[in-house]
């Protein structure tokens, strides 16, 4: 009795072993990975999407657009520092801290107000006739987008949908129609930044809806901290040269003084 047992315990371990090892790789993986934790979502992962680089010619937003407070109205500066906010890649200015509640109770107010500053700023220099995303004419129906305080014009609002899918192609676009419209008749021999003489290895950088040629890669960041005295400094040399529009536009807010001042005849 004890031998047939054993023979049957024997003959039952070796049923399970071959069932074991009958097991593929494959299988083995499939089977750990349905019984897995799912990865857990880190911070970066739960934050939005970056934005792709842009290819070819790089660009910068151009000089903040106002001078006054979007939700108070008062002049920035007047009561210390602006108080800077960033609110869906938009850059925010406020004349206080206490602003900011106002302004996060009804954001698309206040920000219209800026997109309509930013379209004042650099439309009258906007290098393209044609929609950006669909060449089309523009015409009386044309859309002006605001995207990372940029001005983009489009035909339609189909246009529109295509080109936040892909906003970095047309970006890329706009600043070879910039750097296209305003090569041949840049008025600078010099890097803005450093005042070296421009050579072969000269960088083109959009700034807003303006040219802007640098000396090397490392003024480009300068720039970017200042993009107004950089403008101020085009602007200068375009007036010397007899140029037409001014790189720097009136900040919202200060135009309207200048055009009362030009009312009393001085």
């Amino acid at each position: 009795m004890r031998f047939w047992t054993t023979v049957i315990l024997t003959a039952g371990l070796m049923s399970v072993a071959n069932l074991v090892g009958s097991v593929t790789p494959a299988a083995r993986a499939e089977e750990q990975a349905a019984t897995a934790e799912p990865p857990k979502a880190t911070a970066q992962s739960a934050g939005p999407l970056a934005v792709p680089a842009v290819s070819g010619v790089p660009g910068v937003p151009g000089p903040y657009p106002m001078d006054v407070c979007p939700v108070s109205g008062g002049k920035l500066g007047a009561m210390g520092k602006p108080f800077v906010l960033t609110y869906e890649g938009q850059e925010v200015k406020l004349c206080c801290p206490s602003c900011e509640t106002r302004f996060r109770k009804d954001p698309k107010q206040y920000l219209k107000k800026i997109e309509q500053a930013v379209i004042e700023q650099e439309k009258a220099n906007y290098p393209l006739k044609t929609c950006v995303v669909s060449n089309e004419a523009l015409d009386e129906k044309t859309i002006d987008l605001v995207y990372q305080d940029r001005l983009y014009r489009v035909c339609c609002t189909m246009c529109v949908a295509q080109f936040k899918a892909d906003p970095a192609k047309y970006t890329a676009k706009l600043n070879e129609a910039v750097v296209e419209k305003e090569k041949a008749s840049y008025p600078l021999e010099a890097c803005p930044i450093s005042g070296e003489k421009l050579g072969h290895e000269a960088v083109d950088l959009v700034v807003g809806d303006h040219l802007v040629r640098l000396c090397c890669p490392k003024c480009v960041e300068q720039v970017k901290q200042d993009p107004a005295a950089c403008l101020a400094k085009l602007d200068a040399a375009e007036s010397a040269a007899g140029g037409a529009q001014p790189a720097t536009q009136p900040a919202e807010g200060e135009k309207s003084k200048q055009d009362e001042h030009a009312g009393h005849g001085h």
